[in-house]
């Protein structure tokens, strides 16, 4: 029986990118067992496994000893990331889903990643969005407008239900119909699975949109980048607002990331991480995105 081991400590949206390749993996390999961070797999965990994306999860702190002990046709350390070609001072010139696939060696594709609807959560009601405000490692992938964004959809558009998903520590917002910040990733992918349009950030639940629900397809996002590059780690399907000033993509981090910080964001000068205002976001309007998500929902 072919086996291959996959190492990919984090974070959850590159594991999630990198399911789009585990199909494909699948006709290649008998078994495909994954490692990730023991702060991840309880995250993932049901994810991977319940979806028979993968056969086994263990932890990458455990993967030398693991390795030794265990006869793997393949072992890939996963980066995605194309730090041979200059990243991240320059910028990528495909998809990361596409290095990773070049590292699987499998074909690269977007619509293979086919799943089961999970039922629909408890307490969502009616036609609705789903709203994630918070990403991971840079507050240059963050929005400053989502309270008013909100507050006029309630006012134009009242018959659209609202409902917040993301982590316990994203900033909660207000005049919206329910929270599902901090409840289990499983919780928060139904809540989206089940959502008419998402909006978002270039974090995790913009790659989740790149599952297709049986029954259901993908999921028809506006997501916003700033330091980010849409065109690498966004989604041909959803609208991806990004002003493209010449100094995007930056991939700056902050301060507390892990190796790739590239200091305080100098557009406009005077910043601080604390309090950024870094204008390729700052110049992406509540109008504009109040406009795309109409032009989604009304589809």
């Amino acid at each position: 029986m072919s086996k291959i081991a996959i190492n990919r400590p984090g974070a959850i949206g590159d594991i999630v990118m990198i399911s789009n390749c585990l199909p494909k993996l699948r006709e290649k390999y008998d078994s495909i067992h994954f490692f990730c961070h023991s702060s991840i797999a309880p995250i993932l965990g049901n994810y991977l496994l319940d979806n028979n994306l993968v056969d086994q999860l263990g932890y990458s702190e455990d993967i030398d000893n693991s390795v030794a002990r265990t006869n793997y046709d393949k072992v890939i350390a996963a980066l995605g990331y194309p730090l041979q070609e200059g990243y991240p001072n320059v910028k990528m010139r495909k998809h990361i889903v596409e290095f990773f696939a070049d590292e699987f060696e499998v074909e690269a594709s977007f619509d293979d990643l086919v799943l089961t609807p999970p039922q629909r959560p408890y307490g969502v009601d009616g036609e609705y969005i789903t709203i994630q405000n918070k990403t991971g490692w840079s507050v240059y992938k963050e929005w400053w407008g989502w309270q008013e964004l909100v507050d006029r959809i309630k006012s134009e558009k009242p018959e659209i239900g609202i409902y917040q998903i993301g982590g316990p520590n994203d900033p909660p917002l207000v005049n919206i119909d329910g929270k599902y910040l901090g409840e289990s990733f499983d919780t928060n992918l139904a809540v989206q699975c089940y959502s008419r349009v998402h909006l978002g950030l270039d974090s995790v639940f913009n790659h989740t949109s790149n599952i297709k629900w049986r029954g259901i397809g993908k999921k028809s996002c506006v997501i916003m980048f700033g330091s980010t590059q849409y065109d690498a780690s966004g989604y041909s399907h959803n609208t991806n607002i990004s002003l493209q000033l010449p100094c995007q993509p930056c991939f700056r981090e902050t301060e507390f990331s892990n190796g790739t910080d590239k200091g305080v964001c100098p557009n406009p000068a005077g910043q601080t991480y604390d309090q950024p205002r870094h204008e390729c976001m700052a110049g992406i309007t509540v109008e504009m995105v109040y406009n795309r998500m109409v032009e989604l929902w009304e589809k």
